[in-house]
């Protein structure tokens, strides 16, 4: 692991002049009609018997999460929406879609994801809480270009490996989770992880595998009708999605989908002749070899 690419270096003063760095503040200007949004409410894996609808309701499960896991008082200092003082839950929500209106219904995906997140936590024994709030903020950094990602993991001395240096873009993951942190005051640990591991699973998956929290993000940002919609309008398909939910259907076994996920990004990339990612590989393998574990066989 290494902890940044030593040739980028940040432009402090231009950092500062732009504020794309600096742990943003909510644009009040823009609150006018803002509210918290309920996302669409569908059944993802229809007659699963286990992505059962939770009896909390999203704005319920949303307030217990702030409450449990962050910091209101470093965030919601003078926050108003004309004379209504915003809730924590509006401040949150605002600054994510502010953070991701760069591409129409990314905020909605953020919202859908964590909807999907919550529901599949049970079955999982992962708390609703932590899956929903993670969902929120997966995304929180997608909306920074490659240079500006580079330039906060470095100012902010962000571990991140080989695969993300390469593939700037990918730094969104550990960079939203650490941005996150700091604008939220979310301290715990699993949360800001499932954030970290969500675009190229596990940086080291022998001594720090993916937990159960991981791999719903994971799921549940890759099953969302919406990254369909968008990989059509490319002519492509999303074959994660269809073969998580297929398996998931199948086996309700998290390890089993996400075996099947890593090798799927293996197998596209050979097809498409690109470079394999690392993290996909040392996954898969970690997976593949406690799989064989299991069943008392050997790997091959």
């Amino acid at each position: 692991m290494i902890t940044i690419y030593p040739k980028v270096q940040p432009d402090f003063n231009n950092l500062q002049k732009q504020n794309k760095i600096a742990p943003s503040k909510p644009d009040t200007k823009r609150l006018a009609n803002f509210k918290l949004i309920n996302p669409p409410d569908y059944v993802l894996f229809a007659g699963n018997g286990k992505g059962k609808k939770t009896e909390a309701s999203f704005d319920e499960v949303f307030d217990r999460a702030i409450r449990d896991y962050c910091k209101p008082e470093l965030f919601t200092e003078k926050v108003t929406n004309g004379d209504k003082e915003l809730t924590p839950a509006e401040v949150i929500l605002n600054r994510v879609r502010n953070a991701t209106e760069y591409e129409e219904g990314r905020f909605e995906h953020s919202l859908t994801v964590a909807k999907k997140a919550q529901e599949l936590a049970p079955a999982h024994n992962v708390s609703p809480e932590k899956a929903l709030l993670a969902g929120v903020i997966h995304d929180y950094a997608k909306g920074m270009s490659n240079e500006e990602l580079l330039q906060y993991a470095l100012l902010n001395e962000l571990k991140v490996t080989k695969d993300e240096i390469t593939v700037p873009s990918k730094l969104h993951a550990p960079v939203g989770a650490h941005k996150a942190g700091e604008d939220f005051g979310i301290t715990d640990e699993e949360i800001l992880r499932a954030v970290r591991t969500h675009s190229l699973g596990s940086e080291d998956p022998e001594n720090k595998p993916l937990s159960d929290l991981d791999k719903i993000i994971i799921i549940a940002d890759n099953v969302d009708p919406w990254k369909d919609r968008k990989k059509k309008e490319k002519g492509k398909e999303n074959i994660e999605g269809s073969l998580i939910t297929e398996t998931y259907k199948k086996t309700k076994d998290l390890d089993k989908v996400m075996l099947d996920y890593f090798r799927c990004k293996i197998v596209k990339a050979l097809d498409s002749s690109k470079q394999i990612r690392q993290q996909y590989i040392d996954n898969y393998n970690y997976l593949a070899n406690k799989a064989n574990s299991n069943s008392g066989t050997s790997a091959s």
